[in-house]
């Protein structure tokens, strides 16, 4: 008999192998990012076909320590037509180096296009061979890009043009302004990438942000806001310190239950991976502290409308209550009270 496959497990495994560029294999992710890269010309490239090839394509030799993905992608100029190939890498440090490693994967996709189908036979045809676009996404520090291959070098003048050159598309989350960010559920989970190592309270309110535009975005069955949505999970998990769960994982709380997360497979897989890491009571704290805010939340916004705005009195006894049945209690006895002092009395 054999286990059923949590679809989600591949994210849990290969977020801090891969990172991000595990969410460009949806189509629309990749659409997103393809727009924040390429600007205007994304419009000239299909991707609703474009095709992710085997990171084999660039030899084993240099597929199992870098490269991320390879797409192969429809691009239409006027009455042109033909296939791009776009290699996308995932940078967190400044390497100085980058230019001569994308020559080196570059010049190996065009050698195995060359290649037959088994991989050895050459095929001496130029319509085998395809534009390759570098992409470098960069998570790390600062306003770092690659420099090009002769500023690298720096050769002479006389010995220049030796030295072959190409652009890398460099898209550095730091430079992104942050409502671009906040127009798709991709946008936001980069905004996050972008904050994760800060001091708690910043992160905590870039985090709040993310949250409440996620909600805006996307109704809650659309497949690439849930994967957006769990990879959030998943970052802030792995990312931030176990002593901060229980603050942070209550701007989790209210979204995991209007979208129908809370107890679903999705989040329990989730959940056993932090009680293998000893954080499920953190967590749980945060949990049940959203719960308490959100249900307080919606008694003042219901009762509001009909007894007005609670004196400060008032918000400091509603500030004392602890549970969350309580304030059940509160909201169904709203349309009966004659004022606030009236609703908290009847206790």
């Amino acid at each position: 008999m054999h286990n059923k496959v949590n679809p989600y497990d591949e994210i849990i495994r290969e977020l801090t192998d891969r990172g991000i560029l595990w969410l460009l294999t949806n189509p629309e992710h990749l659409r997103y990012f393809v727009k924040l890269i390429f600007g205007n010309v994304a419009d000239s490239l299909d991707i609703a076909h474009a095709t992710q090839l085997n990171r084999s394509m660039i030899g084993e030799n240099l597929h199992k320590n870098e490269v991320d993905l390879l797409y192969s992608v429809p691009f239409q100029d006027g009455t042109r037509r033909e296939l791009i190939i776009l290699l996308i890498e995932n940078q967190s440090k400044p390497d100085a180096l980058m230019p001569v490693r994308v020559a080196r994967y570059m010049s190996s996709v065009w050698y195995r296009l060359l290649s037959g189908d088994d991989g050895k036979k050459p095929v001496r045809s130029v319509a085998k061979l395809q534009v390759i676009v570098p992409v470098v996404l960069y998570t790390g520090k600062g306003s770092w890009r690659p420099r090009g291959l002769r500023q690298l070098l720096n050769p002479p003048a006389v010995l220049a043009g030796y030295v072959p050159e190409f652009d890398i598309l460099t898209l550095n989350i730091n430079d992104v302004d942050e409502p671009i960010l906040h127009q798709s559920a991709i946008g936001l989970v980069l905004l996050a990438f972008r904050d994760i190592n800060r001091p708690i309270e910043q992160f905590r309110t870039t985090l709040r942000t993310v949250v409440k535009e996620m909600r805006k975005l996307h109704p809650n069955d659309c497949e690439e806001f849930r994967t957006a949505y769990v990879f959030l999970h998943m970052l802030v998990g792995q990312k931030r310190r176990a002593e901060e769960d229980s603050v942070l994982y209550k701007e989790f709380v209210i979204l995991d239950s209007e979208i129908g997360l809370e107890g679903s497979e999705i989040m329990l897989t989730i959940e056993q991976k932090w009680r293998g890491q000893g954080r499920q009571e953190g967590r749980e704290e945060g949990r049940q502290e959203g719960e308490l805010t959100f249900a307080r939340d919606t008694l003042v916004r219901q009762a509001t409308l009909r007894l007005g705005q609670p004196s400060e009195a008032i918000s400091r006894e509603l500030a004392s209550i602890t549970e969350v049945s309580l304030f059940r209690a509160l909201l169904d006895r709203v349309l009966d009270a004659l004022s606030w002092d009236d609703l908290l009395a009847r206790q």
